[in-house]
């Protein structure tokens, strides 16, 4: 199909040489092929004829972006936002590209350890070579002693030491034009680094509008925070029929913000929760369930992405009580999301061993090892986990996201369906599942979870792309078939004509 729209971009190009939207139809269909050189000559061709054409200055992007020089697609995206702010496609390009620059700067963060782990090393060998001519000083000086009282002159035994020495200072100016050479090269990598800090700033901010114009709830890169409270809808009626009767009680008050947090109404909870703060018995500092509000407090700034004041009602908390379940889970979450989770471990442990079956805390362990790349030390807590609750959504699909890694394909086929029939609109289940489905070369299941992506997040390309792949396979697979069933047809007529002509050879021999 994209082969006959290209042609048909051709013909009319060859009409009409200035017609500009045929020109960027044609670069996209040739970025898709991968033709990236073409495609870029087709979207310089329609910016000399339209400078101010944001689909071509977007489209030069997305080819830099190919060629992996995304400081140049930024400037042709930057270009294209000046003309159109909100122009989507450029600001997820820019995304993508700050997105790209940012590994980089992790890849850079890297070797500038290395090498100053090689000059720590190059100086140390300077050392020892500076304590080894210091011994060879003395030894001098013994053997000229020596020599003195035998009466040998030391010019003839001392020129092999002369010799050693001259290629011991040469070493010795070899290293230290090393060790100049790479402060140098250290300089300027701390230069580059700083630049590429200050475009993580942006980065983090294109990505939250990138979000916003395509309907999220949350930016891209974000982790999901999806806390589990088993609270139903009767239990917030419960709750009201006791506010009527004590509008003031604070078990009452702290539930039913749990309750209304769960159903995503962060605001409303948040109400209620400063409600419960402000009361003047949680004032006064003398209630057991202080640490309980503090804790739903943190939960709910967790939610809305405000992870320092979370941590910090957390923190006041655990002042009051060092056993505080819920806080204790809520500091292993604070540091899991942001991505610190060497400690979201530590506390994750510390709330299984107040609750050796609290499933989130499970959850939350197996989820940061994963992240660590630890699949099959995740898979073995995921597993505690649905032993605890088989249908916990959230430990079936980070075990199929480890067992994906693993390639253990089939295996995370079955997780993942069994995640999406209890959650069918997860979009990051859905990608996983059709990239298992794509990988066993299972093309129409593949395509209807890609269809499905589509229908839920229309703007999301990863899954236009990864859709086009898959059809494409399809259709490899159907000229395949087609060819087969034509040769089978072949050899059946080719074996029918040699039936009959051997029967012919046989009757005739039989007349002889």
């Amino acid at each position: 199909m994209s082969k006959i729209l290209r042609y048909d971009y051709e013909d009319v190009l060859k009409r009409n040489p200035n017609d500009i939207k045929s020109m960027i139809a044609l670069g996209q269909k040739l970025l898709q092929q991968q033709k990236r050189n073409q495609a870029l000559y087709w979207f310089d061709a329609a910016i000399s004829l339209d400078p101010n054409m944001v689909d071509s200055l977007c489209g030069k992007g997305d080819a830099l972006q190919q060629f992996d020089k995304y400081q140049k697609a930024i400037q042709w995206y930057d270009r294209a936002l000046s003309i159109v702010p909100n122009h989507v496609p450029s600001l997820v390009g820019k995304a993508k590209a700050l997105y790209q620059l940012e590994l980089d700067f992790n890849k850079l963060a890297k070797r500038i350890t290395i090498i100053k782990f090689y000059i720590a090393k190059v100086l140390n060998k300077q050392k020892t070579e500076s304590s080894l001519f210091e011994r060879d000083s003395l030894e001098k000086q013994k053997l000229e002693q020596r020599f003195k009282e035998k009466g040998i002159t030391l010019q003839i035994c001392m020129f092999f030491r002369r010799s050693n020495k001259r290629e011991v200072r040469y070493s010795y100016e070899r290293e230290r034009r090393l060790i100049l050479i790479n402060k140098w090269r250290l300089n300027q990598m701390i230069k580059v680094k700083q630049k590429l800090i200050q475009s993580q700033a942006k980065a983090l901010h294109q990505y939250k509008i990138e979000a916003l114009l395509q309907g999220k709830s949350k930016p891209k890169h974000q982790i999901e925070l999806e806390q589990e409270i088993e609270l139903e809808l009767e239990s917030q009626k419960y709750f009201d029929q006791a506010l009527l009767t004590k509008p003031n009680q604070i078990q009452a008050l702290t539930g039913k913000g749990l309750c209304v947090n769960t159903f995503q109404k962060q605001y409303d909870a948040e109400v209620i929760i400063n409600k419960a703060l402000s009361l003047p018995t949680i004032l006064s500092h003398n209630n057991d369930k202080q640490s309980d509000i503090y804790a739903a407090k943190g939960d709910i700034l967790l939610n809305q992405q405000k992870y320092a004041e979370a941590n910090s009602f957390y923190d006041k908390a655990l002042e009051l009580d060092p056993n505080h379940l819920q806080s204790t889970f809520g500091k292993g979450q604070y540091f899991r999301l942001i991505e610190n989770y060497d400690d979201a471990i530590e506390w994750y442990d510390k709330a299984i061993k107040l609750k050796p079956n609290h499933i989130n805390s499970i959850w939350g362990k197996g989820e940061s090892l994963r992240m660590q790349d630890k699949f099959r030390k995740a898979i073995v807590y995921f597993d505690r986990a649905l032993k605890y609750h088989p249908k916990h959504f959230l430990s079936l699909y980070g075990k199929g996201e480890a067992l994906r890694m693993l390639k253990f394909n089939y295996d995370a086929s079955v997780e993942y369906k069994q995640a999406l029939e209890l959650q069918p609109n997860h979009i990051k289940g859905l990608f996983g599942y059709g990239e298992v489905l794509k990988l066993m070369k299972k093309y129409q299941q593949s395509l209807v979870c890609y269809k499905k992506i589509l229908e839920i997040d229309q703007g999301n390309m990863e899954a236009v792309q990864l859709k086009y792949e898959v059809e494409h396979c399809i259709s490899q697979l159907q000229q395949k078939e087609s060819i087969n069933t034509l040769r089978k047809q072949d050899l059946q007529s080719n074996s029918k004509f040699f039936d009959g002509l051997q029967t012919n050879t046989v009757n005739f021999r039989k007349k002889l």
